[in-house]
Parts: structure tokens; C-alpha cells; sequence
């Protein structure tokens, strides 16, 4: 089967650091995550007047992030905050791609950065500097490392993403300096720029091809919960794999679901930067923790 061709924006740089020259940049992560949830990874250089030639050769498009802010003028600011600093080129291609890519009803998916210009993109707005707004805020800044969680989030039921991830909480990484102005989406506003949510829910649940992958992956011993085989039987039993690994420790779900990719344990251990000769003991104690997750909601149903 063919693969479907992801368009990714890159981020870009003036020359300085890596490059003597203006150089485009993406993180890994990205690319991997398309390639393990079977597309084809397909870069776009910031050129707006080639929209519609880069659209007609994608099948979706995953509009980043990157430490830099959209210009207050797109969502009528009258005033712009001093820490504000934009990239007017790649704005404008990421503003024109995600514009047109919505217009085709073609897939979209914004991360983080890439929220707030979707956001924007349909008409909404966006608090400049959080501390001047919304007294006593969560830290934007995590202080602790990124790879970690920064605080819990809520999904608001009825939502997509609620649907999709299965649970009504996360714990996420954040690292944001704006926030998108809740009254342009109301009660939706919750989990809307997380991005770790979105990219758990991409990685996680699109493909029911993974499935047997799931069955090899949570055999029970005698005398424990049905397989997989049997979860997978009813759309119930299919939530309640869900909601359990959305109960595990962050460390034991991104374990099991990496595995279930398929990945070996050296690519496991470089992902989230543990000894490959580790590996092993931590997802058979990752497995025993989704067997006694199960037991502790389900065992006596």
C-alpha cells in the first residue's frame, strides 16, 4: 500500500551557529513520528508561492513549533508586546499552507507553535505575554527538563482529542510563551496547545493495523485479564486498553506503545535516553504495570 506523503514546515535561522548561511532546521522527532505511523515524511521549504504545487504532491500536512511568535497584526493586536519576536517569512508560507490545506478539507496537524497559527488561521486570537493577563499562571517556561512533564492537562469531553486519547487527563510537557485567548473557542480552549497530547494521539490510535502488535504485545499470564485478542473484541473493551495505559506512569505507556512499534531496543533506549541494556527489565515492568493497572479498574467485572 502506498504511503501517504506528510508535508512538514521547517524552521529556519538566520546565518550564525550551525550554518554561515540562513539554514532550515527541524527536529528528528517529527520525521520519525510520520514514518511510524506509516507516512512518508516530506520537508517544505518557506516558499508561499509554491503552496499549491507542495499540496498537490502531500496528502497531509504537521505545521511545527519553533521559539518564535506570530505577528500580534494577523489577530488585529492593536499593540505589540516587547518579547515579541516573529519570523515574517516563515509565517507567511506556514499561514498560506495551512489556509489552502484547510480549504482542500486535507488533513492538518499543529504542534505547539503550529497551534497558535492554526488558531489563528481560523480566527482566533492570542494572549501576547501570559503573566500581564491571567493572574497567577501555570509555568509557560517549564524549569524542569522538556523531556519530563510540566503539569496535567484536561481534555473536555466531546472534543476529538478527548475521543481519540481516551482519557480526561494528561501530564505534558509545556514550554509555551503565548496562549491562545479562550473566548474564541470557549470550553474548548482546554488542551489546545498541548502539543503532546496531539502527537500521542497521531502515534497512538490512527492505525487499527497495530493491533496484533497489541495482542503480542499485553499477553497476560493464567489467571489475569482477557488478551488483547478479547479487549479488542467490543469498542468498550478497545476504550478500556485505552483509559489503562492513559493510567500508567508517563515512562510505562511510551515504553509499551514504542514497542508495539515495532522498534528495537537501541532505537527504544535513544528515544527516551535510558541504557539500551535496560530496556528489557523496563517494559517487562512496564507490562506488569498495565496487567495490575487493568486489575486494579476492571479485575472484577
Amino acid at each position: 500500500m502506498k504511503r501517504p506523503a506528510i508535508g512538514i514546515t521547517l524552521d529556519s535561522e538566520p546565518s550564525g551557529g550551525y550554518s554561515k548561511l540562513p539554514w532550515y532546521a527541524l527536529r528528528e522527532n517529527y520525521v520519525a513520528s510520520v514514518r511510524r505511523a506509516g507516512g512518508l515524511p516530506i520537508l517544505l521549504p518557506h516558499e508561499p508561492e509554491q503552496t499549491e504545487d507542495y499540496l498537490d504532491r502531500i496528502d497531509g500536512l504537521v505545521v511545527t513549533g519553533g521559539a518564535f511568535d506570530i505577528d500580534p497584526s494577523l489577530f488585529g493586536a492593536a499593540n505589540r508586546h516587547p518579547t515579541v519576536t516573529t519570523k515574517d517569512r516563515r509565517t507567511q508560507f506556514e499561514w498560506a499552507v495551512t489556509k489552502a490545506a484547510i480549504q482542500r478539507n486535507m488533513p492538518v496537524l499543529a504542534i505547539c507553535g503550529g497551534q497558535q497559527l492554526l488558531n489563528v488561521v481560523l480566527g482566533g486570537t492570542l494572549i501576547q505575554h501570559i503573566p500581564d493577563e491571567v493572574e497567577n499562571p501555570l509555568a509557560h517556561e517549564q524549569p524542569n527538563p522538556r523531556t519530563e512533564p510540566g503539569h496535567k492537562v484536561r481534555l473536555a469531553r466531546g472534543t476529538m482529542l478527548h475521543e481519540i486519547c481516551g482519557v480526561e487527563e494528561l501530564a505534558v510537557e509545556v514550554f509555551l510563551k503565548w496562549w491562545k485567548s479562550p473566548e474564541a473557542h470557549g470550553d474548548h480552549a482546554e488542551g489546545w496547545l498541548y502539543r503532546s497530547a496531539v502527537r500521542k494521539a497521531l502515534d497512538e490510535w490512527r492505525s487499527q493495523s497495530r493491533r496484533a502488535r497489541f495482542e503480542a504485545l499485553f499477553r497476560l499470564e493464567r489467571g489475569s485479564p482477557p488478551t488483547p485478542e478479547h479487549l479488542y473484541a467490543t469498542a468498550t473493551e478497545q476504550q478500556r486498553v485505552r483509559t489503562v495505559l492513559g493510567g500508567l506512569k508517563p515512562r510505562d505507556g511510551e515504553l509499551l506503545l514504542l514497542r508495539a512499534e515495532d522498534l528495537s531496543y537501541q532505537e527504544i533506549a535513544a528515544a527516551l535516553q535510558v541504557n539500551p541494556h535496560s530496556v528489557g527489565s523496563l517494559i517487562s515492568r512496564a507490562q506488569t504495570a498495565f496487567r495490575k493497572e487493568y486489575l486494579k479498574r476492571y479485575g472484577n467485572e
